[in-house]
């Protein structure tokens, strides 16, 4: 029997709340539309567990009212969280698909998530370390600040350029 990749991101709460999974629901399946990877199927069996399966992967959201291991750790200052939304990703077909795809996919949602849900800590894949919300958004927010900056360089250099459009 095959081993089945699975690619996965927590995202930890101070409060318990059954409306997480609801929300939680709602931006995968919007997002993994928006994506190219509209979901067939959604089970949502078990109070705590939604699965849903599409084109080529299967989502599970699971939330946990425990942590899910000793070994993890959250930022200091923060207190451990009082419930998970745990985040998984498998291909459905591995030798038709990137597990870099995939590992971006997941990381969008868990940015949507992020950006939704306002959790406390995210956890990125098998990382022992939680980040906070801010520093896991800030990630994202790096290549946008990165482009600001060279395009106020080069606004700056065209300024001191004689004879430069600019000027």
């Amino acid at each position: 029997m095959t081993q089945v990749e699975q690619f996965k991101g927590r995202l930890g709460f101070k409060t318990r709340s059954n409306r997480l999974l609801n929300k939680g629901l709602i931006q995968a399946v919007d997002m993994l539309e928006e994506y190219g990877h509209p979901m067939a199927q959604i089970n949502t069996r078990a109070a705590n567990r939604i699965e849903m399966e599409g084109d080529q992967y299967r989502v599970i959201l699971r939330l946990r009212r425990l942590p899910l291991r000793l070994g993890m750790h959250v930022p200091a200052g923060l207190s451990a969280p009082a419930i998970f939304l745990e985040v998984t990703m498998e291909r459905l077909y591995p030798s038709g698909s990137d597990s870099e795809l995939t590992e971006l996919l997941l990381a969008v949602l868990l940015r949507r998530l992020a950006e939704t849900l306002s959790p406390t800590v995210v956890f990125w894949q098998d990382a022992p370390k939680a980040m906070t919300c801010d520093a896991f958004l800030g990630v994202f927010n790096l290549h946008h600040a990165e482009d600001m900056a060279d395009t106020a360089e080069a606004q700056a250099t065209a300024e001191r350029t004689p004879g430069s459009l600019l000027s």
